[in-house]
């Protein structure tokens, strides 16, 4: 009769705490793309006309990088995706955040613990002769305890939603670290196509600076010139060894980067000469619409996970102030008497007084969730800058390398009329020497914003997301 009463009590308690919740709402519910427009304002197109004629449904490749054609490239950048510790590092993330699901969810379900005890049933000793024995039986008793804290107002499903949400925003993490990863080795090893060009136009000048020290000095031991030339000519081919020494260190330097990112010792990692290699070519990059960045740029969907995960605490820390309602039961069998025994309770938790712990941690969480949604926007907005950076570079550079290619172009043809007009005896070898100086830095000036222009494409093509496929939070 008792236990009847008892469990007439809890189902009223239920239905009671039922009716309660479903008149609450445990905190703020994020909802998509709702919640989205609501963070953050959207851009409607990008500010260059020309990139806004690209289809949006026409999607980057998630090896975007294979469209330089470059064979050296790519074999480094695949080492550097399985041998990268920083990726090592976001894998095991994704792991702990998985294995973290688990623990998270256990609340949701009724835990079973088993035992078993020994004991001694009608014992009794007899004395014979000196000696003294035991006679009866014994018992095994086996027992069951199940505890089940039912989630009346989805505290615990809350915990395990915010804490899907951290692994999926850990999966995203995984996702911005490699897009990084790729674009900081492409832009390394841009660089050293560039210094190795660079070197090579460097030596060449400096091979005939060289030759012509060499002729004043002659010249200045037969007194047919003074020392003030030979010092001049000195001087330029000692700033053009310096330049190469230069343009050295530049080179082991990004050596070692390289090194490091693939995840090899610093010093040990080379890299062939480029020199003669083929020049890359800027491509074109497609870049779709700005809201399709939303959902495809990796650091914005961390973001926005980890808003949703913000929303989910909320939630929970709100229903850590309500009454609780757990049931707990026992049963035991008895191997010798074969029967069953089983008793079965509800344990009523209500939180009266903690300190103020409750509501604080209430606060604390408000408080995180507004940090998230602002980080959220910051990041939106901070992404909606680099891909306008990028284009903007992109075409200001496309259009600056015109124009030196031209003055390159125009140069070599003062070039060669110089040395002809020096052959025929009419000019001095000076003269010479500065149009090849100005033509040497024309060249250096139109290979940087060469370099320049592939980096940026490099920076469109990680501003966009990098080819990752679209990922909309519910």
């Amino acid at each position: 009769m008792k236990n009847i009463i008892k469990m007439s009590v809890l189902y009223l308690s239920l239905a009671l705490l039922a009716v309660l919740n479903s008149c609450m709402t445990m905190g703020p519910e994020y909802k998509g793309e709702e919640s989205r427009k609501e963070a953050v304002q959207t851009k409607e197109a990008w500010s260059d006309s020309s990139a806004a004629k690209v289809s949006p449904e026409e999607v980057i490749q998630k090896d975007w990088w294979t469209n330089f054609k470059d064979p050296h490239l790519n074999e480094l950048i695949e080492k550097a995706i399985s041998g990268s510790f920083d990726l090592k590092i976001l894998t095991g993330r994704i792991q702990e955040a998985a294995a973290t699901i688990t623990i998270d969810k256990s609340p949701l379900l009724p835990s079973v613990d088993a035992s078993t005890r020994e004991s001694n049933i009608g014992l009794r000793s007899e004395r014979q002769e000196g000696t003294t024995t035991h006679s009866g039986s014994q018992d095994m008793k086996i027992g069951l305890g199940v505890s089940w804290e039912i989630d009346i107002w989805g505290k615990n499903k809350k915990g395990f939603l915010a804490t899907e949400a951290e692994y999926k925003a850990t999966g995203a993490d995984y996702r911005a670290g490699y897009l990084t990863l790729v674009a900081d080795v492409a832009n390394a090893y841009i660089q050293i196509r560039q210094t190795d060009k660079q070197a090579g136009m460097t030596r060449t000048f400096y091979k005939t600076n060289s030759q012509i020290l060499k002729i004043y000095e002659n010249q200045y031991s037969a007194g047919l010139t003074s020392k003030e030339k030979v010092l001049r000519q000195k001087a330029e081919v000692q700033g053009l060894e310096q330049d190469l020494l230069e343009l050295e260190r530049q080179r082991k330097t990004l050596e070692n980067r390289i090194a490091a990112l693939l995840g090899k010792p610093a010093g040990e990692f080379k890299i062939a000469d480029t020199e003669a290699q083929k020049p890359l070519d800027p491509v074109k990059v497609p870049v779709g619409l700005p809201s399709e960045l939303l959902s495809r740029r990796p650091d914005i969907l961390a973001a926005e996970y980890r808003l949703v995960k913000a929303y989910h605490n909320i939630g929970k820390a709100k229903a850590e102030r309500l009454p609780s309602i757990s049931l707990t039961g026992n049963a035991g069998l008895s191997s010798l008497l074969s029967a069953w025994t089983l008793s079965f309770m509800p344990d009523i938790k209500l939180p009266i007084f903690d300190g103020g712990k409750g509501k604080a941690n209430v606060v604390t969480n408000e408080a995180r969730a507004q940090i998230a949604a602002d980080e959220y926007r910051k990041k939106v907005i901070e992404a909606f800058k680099e891909v306008e950076d990028a284009l903007v570079s992109l075409d200001s550079r496309t259009k600056q390398k015109a124009v030196l290619e031209d003055k390159v172009n125009g140069l070599r043809q003062v070039q060669t009329q110089i040395h002809g007009k020096l052959k025929m005896g009419l000019i001095s070898q000076l003269e010479v020497l500065d149009i090849e100086r100005e033509l040497l830095n024309a060249e250096k000036g139109l290979l940087e914003m060469h370099r320049l222009l592939l980096e940026d494409n490099v920076t469109l093509y990680k501003a966009l997301g990098g080819g990752w496929p679209k990922e909309v939070v519910q």
